[in-house]
């Protein structure tokens, strides 16, 4: 998991970022999508430079990016093909091994990852005689084999081949399967349409956007465009159900019924086994999601978020034309930062 924290980043007088702030979970995969020029590649090095900042903080799984312990909760793939050009592809990732302790597990990681990428018959030659794709593909395998929890990659799919780009992103998945937050910056929106989970935008006002995947690359176009035109609007129940999920449990459960309770009869309520309520499911099933906004002490509000879920219970029992309905309420306190009140507070 990595959080950023008012990331504020300058060239000279060229303002890239403003207090800029986004937290990355695990078990994700984050595609960062922006025009040539717009700041994907410097979004990507604050996250790992972070002293280099104006202003801002960023940690990593929990630990701050200075720290130097950090630099062992990620890998990261530059956009860039003139590393260790005089080591073998076998002995960089022998040094990317060592280097994160996986030294152990050399031969076995070796064994997944290179057969995968086809590049047995090239580990002996060094790294300066690789074709683009080769050498794109051998600081791929050192980034997989490191099993850093954190997986950070500059356009990877640059140069890659549409059978090796195939292969690539089932390796993102089977990881992002294990646990690890997957993020790469991509300008090909036909690549990310039907790929990764959630999207990360930066508009030309350098502004940073994110939201779910919609699946279909028209509605993505479109989304894209508005942001590009300064049309798109953040929905304020994508961030409060956001915030909706940190508070429930890790496996997005946030409240368990008895079948029984779906009956309306006091007497069944007990009744039956338990239906998990899952975060993810909201938006499947049935929901509405009221909010109240006000104040609580000295630079701090109270939101206060209720939840209607809603489930037909022909979902259930067949021929059951009835309807469950149940409210949960969720009581957050928002620290108010350098005592401005963020935009979507107000609204």
């Amino acid at each position: 998991m990595i959080e950023i924290n008012n990331l504020s980043k300058s060239y000279g007088i060229n303002k890239i970022f403003e207090n800029e702030s986004i937290t990355l979970t695990n078990s994700c995969i984050y595609a960062l999508v922006g025009v040539n020029g717009i700041g994907k590649s410097t979004f990507l090095n604050s996250i790992i430079q972070s002293s280099t900042l104006d202003k801002g903080s960023v940690k990593i799984d929990d630990i701050p990016s200075t720290d130097f312990t950090a630099k062992y909760h990620y890998a990261f793939v530059p956009d860039t093909k003139d590393m260790f050009l005089n080591l073998t592809g076998k002995e960089y990732l022998q040094f990317v091994s060592e280097l994160y302790n996986q030294k152990e597990k050399f031969d076995e990681l070796l064994a997944i990852y290179i057969p995968k990428l086809k590049l047995e018959n090239s580990l002996e030659q060094t790294i300066s005689s690789y074709s683009l794709g080769m050498k794109q593909k051998i600081y791929l395998a050192g980034a997989f084999m490191s099993n850093a929890q954190n997986i950070i990659l500059d356009e990877p799919f640059n140069a890659i081949d549409p059978e090796s780009t195939s292969i690539i992103k089932k390796i993102l998945f089977d990881l992002k399967d294990t646990g690890k937050m997957i993020l790469f910056s991509v300008h090909n929106l036909d690549l990310v349409s039907n790929f990764c989970d959630k999207i990360i935008f930066i508009d030309n006002r350098h502004s940073i956007f994110e939201c779910n995947n919609p699946q279909n690359f028209d509605v993505l176009e479109k989304i894209f465009f508005e942001i590009e035109e300064g049309k798109y609007k953040k929905t304020n129940d994508s961030i409060y159900q956001s915030k909706l999920e940190k508070v429930s449990n890790n496996n997005g459960i946030i409240a368990s019924v008895h079948l029984g309770m779906l009956l309306n009869n006091p007497f069944l309520a007990d009744f039956g086994s338990k239906i998990n309520i899952r975060y993810k499911s909201i938006s499947a099933i049935t929901s509405s999601l009221d909010k109240e906004i006000k104040s609580y002490g000295v630079n701090h509000m109270m939101i206060s978020l209720t939840i209607t879920i809603k489930i037909k219970l022909m979902v259930l029992v067949p021929f059951y034309d009835e309807e469950f309905n149940k409210s949960y309420d969720y009581p957050l306190i928002m620290e108010i930062i350098e005592g401005e009140v963020p935009n979507w507070y107000q609204n």
